[in-house]
């Protein structure tokens, strides 16, 4: 089954459920960056953060550590730039003083240090991490790293009164057609949108039932991960 995005509040849960800072920091850059996750897990200090100005303002992957940046069409791949959310700047800045406590970051460590080796942690293991939390406080089907990237794709669209060429480039896809399966919708939206349709004026005063007000569409704000 491919991943889904995950909610506003599904984002809390599995924030509340990770016990240290590399976890927590690589959920937030999973929905604030919106990069695959071999993408993070090949992101080192220097990547974002300086020892004179602290957490960088924007991160870059090369084009080499991106999706078929080494394969036989490699120059068609262009690196990526995204700003960085200042709770994305805030939770850098608490995960290097926790794993370099009064020390000056070493900028060729990996952000997400694996405990075995001098390396990060495997792609495996970051589904593990996420799979888990999640399935402490919320439902862990169909969560999977995918579903840090998809959810960012859901927040870039939402906030931008679905605009497909911003949330195209915000992504890095190629084609708008990748782009849309990206944004899957539920019944329950669908439903929601049909039932606020205005309909004849005439019509809708003559049932008291559709008067009352609707929940909106469920979206996935970046701003629920701030609690």
């Amino acid at each position: 089954m491919a991943a889904r995005a995950l909610s506003g509040p599904e984002q809390a849960h599995i924030l509340a459920a990770l016990e240290n800072s590399r976890d927590r920091l690589l959920v937030l850059a999973g929905v604030f960056l919106g990069f695959r996750i071999s993408e993070l897990l090949s992101l080192q200090v220097a990547d974002v953060w300086t020892e004179r100005h602290g957490p960088k303002r924007e991160v870059t992957v090369s084009r080499r550590c991106l999706k078929g940046g080494q394969g036989a069409h490699r120059r068609g791949v262009r690196s990526r730039t995204v700003p960085v959310h200042p709770v994305l700047a805030a939770a850098v800045q608490d995960h290097l003083h926790c794993i370099y406590p009064g020390q000056i970051p070493a900028p060729c460590d990996f952000l997400f240090p694996s405990r075995k080796g001098s390396g990060p942690i495997t792609r495996v293991q970051a589904y593990r991490i996420l799979k888990t939390a999640a399935g402490r406080g919320s439902d862990p089907t169909r969560v999977s790293t995918h579903s840090m990237r998809k959810t960012f794709a859901h927040s870039i669209y939402n906030l931008s009164v679905h605009d497909l060429l911003l949330t195209q480039r915000a992504l890095g896809h190629r084609s708008i057609a990748t782009t849309t399966k990206y944004l899957e919708t539920t019944p329950e939206s669908v439903r929601a949108v049909i039932f606020q349709m205005p309909g004849p004026t005439s019509v809708i005063a003559s049932c008291p039932e559709l008067t009352e007000p609707l929940p909106p569409v469920q979206a996935f704000p970046l701003t629920t991960l701030q609690a």
